[in-house]
């Protein structure tokens, strides 16, 4: 691990093996960006959109939509 961006999650792409470690410091910077933007644009956090899912949600799915 080269990047001292997020070392914890680097730490987390390695133990999992969820990508390659050449390309661990692309995703860890890739993410501290999105944190950065999210925490300036409050409309654009996870939370945010979570509840909006709730409130709107009528059950259906869209077309290629992901559900966790």
């Amino acid at each position: 691990m080269s990047s001292k961006i997020l070392p914890d999650f680097q730490e987390f792409l390695i133990s999992r093996a969820l990508v390659d470690k050449k390309h661990i410091p692309l995703y860890a910077r890739w993410v501290s960006k999105f944190l950065a933007f999210s925490h300036q644009n409050k409309n654009f956090g996870l939370q945010n959109k979570k509840k909006k899912k709730r409130k709107g949600s009528s059950g259906r799915r869209e077309r290629g939509q992901v559900v966790n």
